[in-house]
């Protein structure tokens, strides 16, 4: 199953786009809706039919890549398991819901987690709080959509997912992820937005997210799940850097990075790396970017393009 989230055009409220050499810099910078990126996020994750109310087992021990494909020690980068069942979505709502980071604690109507013994877990493994609870009672054909998703213990988001389908007239006691069970890929637009042009060498700019009301999907944004401020240089184009948003962290020259929980705004002199922020330079390219560090999709909510001019 695929889900595609189509993005949309990000121009509310937002002056023509210019260069650095044709707009005035902003020292006290009002971001809008129009300085964001667009992108759309594609969420494919596979289902297998288990034995209903039996003692199944899940594997994934020939997993070498991560939803979002990166590289994965299956033993060392995984040491939880969460099952989750949904009992009113569907797997093409659930799916959508996980890409939109759009479920509610009521959407939920079992969660229950291993710690996996050699990249593996049976039902009768998993737990709440310590506890084993006897999930295959639950288990049975009609409760609704089970997710399994793997990752690291207190990390947010999932590593790798499947739906579990349970049967009554299969024979399956065992699934087993592949690297194709699950992906998550986006289509990043940098070249649409309205750059946010600031003084060069200035690092006292502020700049005020309050105005915000959509993210890069174009869904409405929700302003407390904006947690993080981050700043970056590379030596990449806005286009290089579009083919493969999830390594931006290690793409970096150098980067910044400031907790904005609760904030609707920041100055970037607070931003916090391995030297102070001394303001922007025209070399490379810089990103400024609000993240979510506790939401399942990766993908920051805003990014935009920081264009260094010289002071008005």
């Amino acid at each position: 199953m695929r889900i595609l989230a189509p993005a949309l055009a990000l121009a509310l409220g937002a002056c023509q786009a210019g260069s650095a050499d044709t707009v005035a810099p902003c020292s006290d910078c009002t971001l809008q809706n129009g300085n964001n990126f667009a992108y759309t996020s594609e969420l494919s994750i596979g289902s297998e039919l288990l034995r209903a109310e039996t003692d199944a087992t899940i594997r994934w021990d020939t997993l070498t890549r991560d939803v979002r494909g990166g590289e994965i020690d299956p033993l060392g980068d995984l040491n939880e398991a969460r099952l989750i069942a949904f009992r009113d979505l569907d797997t093409e709502e659930l799916a959508y819901a996980l890409a939109h980071d759009d479920l509610a604690q009521a959407d939920v109507s079992v969660f229950v987690t291993c710690t996996p013994t050699n990249a593996s877990c049976a039902l009768s493994d998993f737990g709440m709080f310590g506890n084993t609870i006897d999930i295959q009672q639950y288990f049975q054909e009609g409760y609704g959509t089970w997710l399994l998703a793997l990752g690291m213990h207190g990390e947010p988001g999932a590593d790798a997912m499947m739906f579990l389908e349970a049967n009554a007239t299969t024979a399956a006691v065992e699934a087993r992820l592949a690297d194709t069970t699950s992906a998550l890929s986006v289509e990043v637009d940098l070249d649409s937005l309205t750059p946010l042009v600031i003084p060069a060498g200035d690092p006292t700019v502020t700049v005020d997210w309050a105005g915000l009301t959509r993210d890069g999907l174009g869904d409405p944004l929700d302003h407390a799940t904006l947690d993080e401020l981050w700043v970056a240089r590379f030596v990449e184009t806005p286009e290089e850097l579009a083919e493969d948003v999830f390594s931006l962290e290690e793409r970096a020259q150098v980067s910044w990075t400031l907790d904005v929980a609760g904030y609707d705004g920041a100055s970037l002199a607070d931003l916090e790396g391995e030297a102070p922020f001394a303001g922007i330079d025209r070399s490379g390219t810089w990103l400024m970017a609000l993240r979510c560090r506790t939401c399942t999709n990766p993908a920051p909510r805003f990014v935009t393009l920081l264009k260094g001019a010289d002071p008005t």
